[in-house]
């Protein structure tokens, strides 16, 4: 009596299951991977080496019936605790084992041998770099399949992290289909996959910094709703990138989160977001089209400067800041700001633009003394606005006396430079008490400080 390897295929005498336990091939788990012992002719087969089942419909065919191509040997890899540290073989075709739950980082970094891996069901992390510099590697399958002892199948993904750089540079890497058990892709797992096309999970909740950044062949994105956290440039440079559907559970779009999509030609905004980060749909040069949500407070600096196309746009009525450069560079030659506006940079819009309501002076006392809405002492001071001064009921009423005084301010003395030395040398003093108090002076997104 013998059994047959769901996996790779090979078969083993039964007094061989009872010793190895696992598959002397693949490294499956006998009890996963084998089903009912079968009868076969000694004479017809060699148990040591059988082939897989052949099929002639593509249709059922499973990516490891080509045993050519696999070669599958247990010896080519070391595997400590489930996981895998090393591959010591030179193939094309890889299979990361059933036994391994983690492929560690950079086993495979610099492969130039590598064109397939079949990632089989068992892996819950692929590690940092893992596949780093893959200059050749064309596919990845993602195995979700678990073979029950009667020899059905059960959908069972347990793939959840994909690590930072874990297939940066891998510049042939087609479609990847990841399955609904992926929660997590670091900050760049996938920069620069030229070809890169990809199915992301159901359940994925975060996308780190530039993961998916000069993935030049995305056409189609659609976040799915459980993502909580996008990453900064996390899709920058997807140049053939036309779509974007945005789910209901993403509050903020990050800086430089969409920039340089040239293709990119209508945004829709899912009625979640409330803030469109730093440079975050820069040089978008196709986008014609911008609908805004209701629930947007903040427009951040040039979250659309150089969108050439754009020659019209309306705000939503609880709109709160309009920074710097935001439509610096687009076609809007006019444009109407809604009363519940408390600033507007006074660069937010090209020279000439004929704007209408809003905060008339469109600069306060701070940013009209270091001359920008972003820069080390206003991010400082706008930390302190909205982490203390917005923390109490007597500071909230002072940041409103400030919004209503300082624009007429502004206005009457904003151009004079006695004004502007005189608030100069108080408001250095006071930066300066702040930052010694820990109050950072790095590039800030603001609060809700209105509680």
């Amino acid at each position: 009596m013998i059994f047959k390897c769901k996996y790779c295929g090979a078969v083993v005498k039964d007094t061989e299951v009872a010793t190895l336990k696992v598959c002397k091939f693949c490294g499956a788990n006998l009890m996963d991977s084998f089903i009912d012992p079968i009868e076969l002719d000694p004479l017809e087969i060699d148990p040591l080496d059988a082939p897989p089942m052949a099929t002639d419909d593509p249709m059922e065919m499973d990516p490891m019936d080509d045993k050519d191509e696999y070669d599958f040997c247990i010896d080519d890899y070391v595997i400590v605790n489930g996981e895998l540290l090393k591959f010591k073989a030179k193939k094309s075709h890889v299979m990361i084992p059933v036994n391994v739950t983690k492929i560690a980082s950079y086993v495979f970094e610099n492969n130039r041998d590598i064109e397939e891996v079949f990632i089989s069901r068992t892996v819950k992390t692929i590690g940092m770099g893992a596949f780093k510099n893959c200059k050749n590697l064309k596919n990845v399958i993602i195995d979700d399949i678990d073979i029950l002892p009667d020899g059905s199948e059960k959908i069972c993904p347990n793939l959840e992290v994909i690590e930072e750089e874990a297939f940066k540079n891998c510049e042939k890497l087609g479609f990847v289909s990841l399955p609904n058990s992926v929660k997590e892709i670091k900050a760049n797992a996938f920069l620069n996959c030229w070809k890169l096309k990809i199915e992301l999970s159901d359940k994925l909740e975060k996308i780190g910094s530039n993961a998916f950044e000069n993935c030049e062949s995305m056409v189609i994105l659609e976040l799915p709703d459980s993502l909580e956290k996008l990453g900064s440039g996390a899709f920058k440079n997807c140049k053939e990138l036309i779509t974007i559907e945005f789910p209901k559970s993403l509050i903020k779009i990050p800086s430089e989160a969409f920039m340089d999509c040239g293709k990119l030609y209508e945004l829709n905004f899912s009625d979640s977001i409330e803030k469109i980060g730093m440079n975050a749909f820069k040089n978008c040069k196709g986008l014609s089209k911008v609908t805004f949500p209701d629930s947007l407070r903040d427009l951040e600096y040039g979250a659309f400067e150089g969108c050439e196309k754009i020659e019209e746009i309306k705000f939503p009525e609880k709109l709160s800041s309009i920074g710097s450069n935001v439509f610096k560079g687009t076609g809007i030659k006019r444009v109407e700001i809604p009363q519940a506006v408390v600033f507007r940079a006074k660069d937010a819009f090209d020279d000439g633009v004929e704007v209408i309501g809003g905060p008339k002076a469109g600069c306060y006392v701070a940013t009209c003394v270091y001359g920008s809405y972003d820069c080390p002492q206003v991010w400082t001071l706008r930390r302190y606005r909205d982490d203390t001064l917005g923390a109490t009921w007597y500071g909230r009423a002072f940041i409103r006396t400030y919004y209503a005084i300082s624009p007429t301010l502004v206005k009457w003395f904003g151009h004079t430079d006695w004004f502007k030395k005189m608030w100069k040398g108080k408001l250095d003093k006071m930066v300066a008490r702040l930052q010694e108090k820990g109050v950072e002076d790095t590039p800030y997104s603001d609060k809700d400080w209105r509680r």
